[in-house]
């Protein structure tokens, strides 16, 4: 398993990934851009907000992004864990809020 930093080579995962996670949101009317983003806003968004990922044989398994206050889309919330939802079992909880 290795972490690293996102770059576009991820972008299409990462979009599979975020439309996976936010999917039941998106069905109960729970809107989240994340969920309806397109790979180009995602590689936009790469480009002023600091995001890892974790790689587990070659797949794409979870994602942390950290907002900043003086990027394009700030926010006051804690950095977070975007785990995919093709392994389950893999992470205790849907999104789990790091310390």
């Amino acid at each position: 398993m290795t972490y690293q930093q996102a770059t576009y080579e991820f972008s299409e995962a990462l979009v599979n990934l975020y439309h996976q996670a936010y999917a039941a949101n998106e069905r109960l009317g729970i809107h989240f851009k994340a969920g309806i983003m397109t790979q180009s806003e995602l590689e936009k968004a790469l480009q002023t907000t600091p995001t890892f990922v974790k790689v587990l044989d070659k797949q794409l398994v979870s994602s942390v992004s950290v907002r900043l206050l003086w990027s394009d889309n700030p926010s006051p919330d804690l950095p977070w864990q975007l785990p995919s939802c093709a392994l389950p079992g893999l992470f205790s909880g849907h999104q789990q809020y790091l310390p």
